[in-house]
């Protein structure tokens, strides 16, 4: 495979979006949303790092969403799917906005992904927590309930599952089948000087050195020593180590799993910069071995 630098920048940043944009698409292991004496409620707490915002009146946004869910028995009510703000790690009880599955749209054979349009009204910043909810409207029973499903290992490292009983929440392990569409953060560019400040914080990757350190008698093998920086942009400069802590810890549990790559090695942090307008900007940079055919 001839190498690309462009190729490279691309896989990375596809990594990092799973890893870092509120989603989490695996799962393996059933909640049951009720027993005998309550309704369970689930909440996935998440941080966008992108600003859901409208310009054009009347300012609504709409958010497409996904879970996974599965009715036992006939439910006499639908499922209700929330977005909130957070109060001392908790779902706050106030809905920022919502959608409805209905209970002829989820499967009654086995778990399906339930789609749905939560409409906001005010705008949902980047460096702040919110909680994913979902809340059958049934009954309590365990004849006729629901579930969700969620992958018992945690995943998204940005959030923690919490489950209501009845009377209180408490955190778990795992995280629920989710799937936000996320408004795009990280790129394989830098920010243009004229976008918008609701367009930040941004994550930039870019190649900044390369060069060929060993070759084979077979011409048909390479090694390249890649140097590579991941450039953080944001408003808040706490939340340039957040985000660049985030990736760092995807690109590790990523590591053996990129294309062609031997290893890959962090280096520095630089310092903080204060760049226009308040807007802020740190980088990290890494070291990579790539071992390449067919050059």
């Amino acid at each position: 495979m001839t190498f690309s630098i462009n190729n490279l920048k691309e896989e990375i940043r596809d990594t990092l979006r799973v890893y870092l944009y509120p989603q989490n698409t695996v799962s393996d292991t059933e909640v049951a949303l009720s027993d005998t004496i309550s309704v369970y409620k689930v909440a996935q707490s998440f941080k966008s790092y992108s600003k859901f915002y409208s310009t054009v009146n009347p300012f609504k946004y709409t958010i497409p969403v996904d879970v996974k869910l599965r009715k036992y028995g006939t439910p006499d009510g639908n499922v209700f799917i929330s977005i909130q703000s957070s109060s001392s790690g908790e779902p706050s009880g106030t809905t920022i906005g919502h959608c409805t599955i209905a209970v002829g749209d989820v499967s009654s054979s086995s778990f399906s992904v339930n789609s749905g349009s939560i409409v906001i009204t005010s705008m949902i910043g980047s460096n702040t927590e919110y909680f994913l909810c979902i809340e059958p409207q049934s009954s309590a029973s365990t004849v006729n309930y629901y579930s969700t499903q969620k992958y018992n290992t945690d995943k998204y490292m940005i959030g923690s599952l919490s489950v209501y009983n009845g009377s209180s929440w408490s955190t778990t392990t795992g995280d629920i089948y989710f799937d936000i569409d996320n408004p795009n953060w990280i790129y394989t560019g830098f920010p243009r000087s004229d976008i918008s400040k609701y367009s930040f914080p941004r994550l930039a990757i870019d190649a900044i050195s390369r060069r060929v350190d060993q070759r084979w008698i077979n011409i048909e093998l390479a090694e390249y020593t890649i140097d590579f920086t991941l450039v953080a942009y944001s408003y808040y400069p706490d939340e340039l180590d957040d985000i660049l802590s985030y990736a760092d810890r995807a690109l590790f549990k990523e590591r053996a799993n990129f294309t062609n790559i031997k290893r890959l090695d962090s280096g520095e942090m630089t310092p903080v910069e204060v760049l226009r307008d308040n807007l802020f900007s740190r980088a990290m940079r890494y070291n990579l071995v790539v071992k390449m055919t067919n050059e």
